[in-house]
């Protein structure tokens, strides 16, 4: 105390207040800031799973090697069951009426006989209709517009299934639409983020498209938007303005000079490189050197894998299945007559494909999945939609 016996000033506390204040509503904004990152994500338009919003915002923000290591810790821990029956089917076509049908139509009798369709390598000990290409859509000349078959590409757990969809190029059309957070979030607004109105009575499918291009560094160009410069080398489906679609490694040198594609191409989605070559997986699918298939020891997952190639005929051929490790892929694609093959998405959520069986059905929005373990709502893609697709017509 003073003299007088006042307390003399505390000069200090205020100083201290003042500090902790401010530690405080810095902690305070440190907290926040990723908080409010979160609900936006979640918040995000474009239709996606929680679980999908979740890690693609951990991925988003550092957190991409800590995800790989989990999903590689859990999935190349979870190998399918070896021995016991197949574990999946075709949802179009049921196990029995598979069996009956091939029965029924012998050789394939209702194809038109300019089309040839490539004969399936199966296990063996296959099991009915495993390899039976069935038409799930007609034109209205009556010719086939979508097939599809199964078969089991991984001899040491044939509980696996694959599934397998063909699109015969010269009465399909191929289109790749971007999705409200893919190949760039925001370049497409929710009302192009989905399959136009003008698609929809001759819609014949949707399916997914590749990784998130940030990812991969992969290329994506549609609508004349180059969205991510495209790379030499990188496996791309490639679309032309008729709607063929090819499957190649990308070759700059072809491109003239002052384009960005050659003339006649409309649309190229890159992601990794070829899976299958020459009908063949690809050279060093399990060692995947120099990361040239995505992050080290992602090639051993278990778990969901797509893929799209085209046949020795120029149709495109999509697979997917659930417990396919990089390689089962590949050989499930070579099995299916694939000459030249790269994989798409992968995981439970992003691996979808979906057939609509007349006009009507695409108008009511119903979807029928590849396989019955395929779970995204039946109208995926028919609304705006997070990720980019492919959705395929009848020319």
């Amino acid at each position: 105390m003073t003299a007088d016996g006042a307390r003399p000033p505390r000069h200090g506390v205020p100083r201290i207040r003042r500090r902790v204040a401010i530690l405080l509503s810095v902690s305070v904004l440190i907290l926040l800031t990723p908080a409010v990152s979160f609900a936006r994500a979640l918040a995000y338009p474009g239709s996606a799973s929680a679980g999908v919003r979740a890690v693609g915002w951990a991925r988003d923000h550092g957190a991409g090697g800590l995800v790989d290591a989990l999903e590689n810790w859990w999935y190349t821990r979870s190998p399918p069951p070896s021995v016991g029956a197949p574990t999946d089917h075709l949802s179009a076509v049921t196990p029995t009426a598979v069996a009956t049908t091939q029965i029924a139509q012998g050789a394939h009798r209702d194809r038109a006989p300019k089309d040839t369709l490539p004969v399936v390598r199966l296990m063996k000990g296959a099991a009915p209709g495993e390899g039976s290409w069935q038409p799930v859509r007609r034109n209205a000349a009556g010719r086939p517009v979508l097939w599809i078959t199964s078969l089991r590409p991984d001899a040491a757990h044939p509980t696996v299934v694959a599934a397998v969809a063909l699109m015969p190029k010269d009465t399909t059309a191929l289109h790749l639409s971007g999705g409200t957070r893919e190949p760039v979030p925001g370049l497409f607004p929710i009302s192009a983020s989905h399959v136009p109105a003008s698609a929809i009575d001759p819609l014949v499918a949707v399916f997914n498209a590749g990784w998130k291009t940030k990812d991969t560094n992969a290329g994506w160009y549609a609508r004349g938007v180059s969205a991510v410069p495209l790379r030499n080398g990188m496996a791309s489906v490639v679309i032309d303005d008729t709607g063929a679609a090819t499957v190649s490694a990308w070759n700059a040198a072809a491109v003239p000079p002052g384009q960005v594609v050659p003339a006649g191409v409309v649309a190229v989605r890159q992601n990794l490189h070829l899976v299958v070559e020459g009908g063949k997986p690809a050279a060093g699918l399990g060692s995947n050197a120099n990361g040239r298939w995505g992050s080290s020891h992602n090639q051993f997952q278990f778990t969901s894998r797509s893929g799209v190639g085209t046949d020795a005929q120029g149709a495109l051929v999509y697979v997917a299945g659930q417990n396919l490790t990089l390689s089962t892929l590949a050989q499930a694609m070579s099995r299916a007559g694939v000459v030249t093959g790269m994989e798409l998405d992968m995981h439970f959520d992003m691996v979808d494909f979906r057939s609509f069986g007349s006009a009507a059905d695409a108008r009511a929005k119903r979807g029928t999945p590849l396989l019955v373990s395929m779970k995204a709502p039946r109208n995926r893609y028919l609304v705006a939609d997070q990720r980019d697709f492919f959705y395929l017509t009848e020319r």
